[in-house]
């Protein structure tokens, strides 16, 4: 009989613990309010180098005043430089040395923006790149809307 009782003991405690795991398992943490979207850096980092041009990212956002922050390093054995059109459609420019560091501010038009080395012959030894510029608050939306999206689901 004591044997009986302690079977059922250990049966009962192993339903209980069971339920318990699963009811567990099946509750949702939910939260009331999603966090703020990232921010879209308004700066990136450029590195040159033969025959290259490669930026940290292909997304930046300009900054209130429309001002976008290169920091560019020639990591290369020759001259370079560094160019890009400004928001009006000039061209604004760093001269580097070998291992020399520069930095360049200037405002830049939305959408897709090249940026080159503008020595000769440089940009078509493979010296071109192109960013892209948003605006930080539709980038911002754009970020909260792809997370309403993969949380609802797109609207129809």
């Amino acid at each position: 009989m004591r044997r009986r009782g302690l079977y059922a003991l250990v049966a009962g405690s192993l339903v209980v613990a069971m339920l318990a795991s699963a009811s567990l398992a099946a509750a949702k943490v939910h939260r009331l309010f999603d966090p703020a979207p990232e921010r879209v850096p308004t700066g990136l980092q450029i590195d040159e180098d033969e025959w290259s041009v490669i930026p940290s990212r292909i997304t930046v956002a300009a900054d209130p005043t429309g001002v976008v922050n290169f920091s560019i390093f020639n990591r290369g054995e020759d001259d370079h430089d560094f160019a890009v059109l400004d928001a009006q459609g000039q061209m604004q420019k760093v001269d580097l040395g070998p291992g020399a560091r520069g930095d360049l501010v200037t405002s830049l038009k939305p959408g897709r923006n090249k940026i080159w080395c503008n020595l000769p012959g440089h940009e078509a030894l493979g010296m071109v790149g192109y960013i892209t510029v948003v605006d930080q608050y539709d980038a911002v939306y754009a970020a909260w809307e792809a997370e309403m999206n993969r949380m609802l689901g797109p609207a129809n």
